[in-house]
């Protein structure tokens, strides 16, 4: 895994639009700036599309070199984040080597290495930075002398949605926390089934209740804001008692 560091930032608007990046700065004796970004702004609906088309047509440039790495960039990566495995672990250190290079060559870095590999760990290339959990992997893995009374935990990397353990090579879910006190209508029924993030698809049998509620809502032409009735109150309830109980479940078992 690895992460394209402040990608959106990096990649320059044109200068002809910049003026529509423009902000205020007042001095704290009063005086007023006016400044503009030069790059894309986390938030805006065409940083994701533009950045996405920069980083791939970078990589297009090295399809004859870096096949397998131009591969993990079109096929094995959301945005910033890339997610790919191989089979040895001197593929994965030449992949990784590749990646480096090819962001580089447009003033990226691609940072925060996850792998469940100490060998690709120990041979990670030196622009290559790993994140803090591939840094707890590397003490569990070395058993890193803790101080007295601690105990070493295992390493989790959260990624897509997913909380990845790195010794045991499983995807897992973290809890969800439901509020029992919440007055349940079709704009808040959304927004707690918008907050499990399943890329992957593991749990789409437990995610698909919830489109097919909020799908029946739809269908009776049901307001934003109106409550739900007692018959769909105590339907949503029953979907929402299971949610905690994700954090049981593990890619060996989907």
């Amino acid at each position: 895994m690895g992460d394209v560091s402040k990608m959106f930032l990096k990649i320059l608007v044109p200068e002809k639009y910049r003026k529509y990046y423009r902000f205020l700065w007042f001095d704290w004796d009063g005086k007023l700036h006016i400044f503009q970004f030069l790059g894309h702004l986390f938030g805006n609906n065409g940083s994701p599309t533009v950045s996405i088309y920069a980083t791939q047509r970078n990589a297009l440039e090295f399809e004859q070199k870096y096949p397998r790495a131009v591969e993990t960039i079109l096929k094995s990566t959301i945005v910033d984040d890339h997610i790919d495995s191989v089979e040895t672990a001197e593929e994965a250190v030449e992949l990784i080597k590749a990646l480096v290079e090819i962001y580089d060559n447009i003033g990226l870095k691609i940072a925060k290495f996850n792998t469940n590999s100490i060998d690709v760990s120990r041979n990670l290339p030196e622009k290559a930075t790993k994140s803090e959990g591939m840094m707890s992997f590397d003490d569990y893995v070395n058993e890193t002398q803790l101080a007295p009374g601690t105990e070493s935990k295992m390493p989790h990397v959260r990624t897509l949605g997913q909380q990845w353990n790195m010794v045991k090579d499983h995807f897992t879910y973290g809890h969800f926390d439901v509020d029992e006190t919440a007055n349940w209508t079709k704009i808040s029924c959304l927004s707690q089934a918008h907050k499990i993030f399943d890329p992957l698809g593991f749990i789409s049998p437990i995610l698909l209740y919830s489109k097919h509620f909020l799908q029946d809502l739809w269908s009776r032409e049901c307001g934003w804001k109106d409550p739900l009735n007692e018959e769909e109150l105590s339907n949503w309830k029953s979907w929402l008692e299971n949610l905690p109980r994700l954090k049981e479940l593990t890619s060996i078992g989907f």
